[in-house]
């Protein structure tokens, strides 16, 4: 899942499709759903002041910017991702989120791609033009 993200993210990039940047935020060690905007926000690169909420920061960030965020390892805080993600995504028609997890957000709007188990070869396959011929070799190859 991660790896795919990444792949997605880099294409993204290359192809400009959001002139603001893909930004990836890491939720795997994060351990409670109260640390999620915290995460979000420090993966972003957002100071908050003491004027303002950690909500306000993050809807004026993204408010006039055209970003994918990708939250990666969602599983374990399903409904606070959920939550963040409907709050980032109400803030700018712009903005786009891609998460990683093993269970849906269940959230409006969300698309679901499930990731098939790619192929991997055979020991003891050894010659790269053979090993090249399985997706998953080529995913972690390139």
């Amino acid at each position: 899942k991660t790896r795919l993200a990444i792949e997605v993210g880099r294409d993204d990039l290359m192809n400009s499709r959001h002139g603001d940047g893909v930004w990836w935020i890491e939720l795997a060690g994060v351990a409670q759903p109260e640390a999620v905007p915290l995460a979000i926000t420090k993966a972003l690169g957002i100071r908050n002041n003491s004027d303002e909420t950690l909500q306000d920061a993050l809807a004026n960030f993204v408010r006039t910017r055209r970003l994918l965020i990708i939250l990666d390892n969602c599983e374990h805080l399903l409904d606070a991702c959920a939550e963040w993600a409907i709050f980032l995504l109400q803030q700018s028609e712009q903005v786009h989120i891609l998460t990683t997890s093993r269970e849906p957000l269940d959230v409006m709007g969300e698309r679901v791609w499930q990731n098939n188990t790619l192929a991997v070869p055979e020991a003891p396959l050894m010659l790269r033009h053979l090993l090249l011929q399985y997706d998953s070799v080529r995913l972690i190859h390139e």
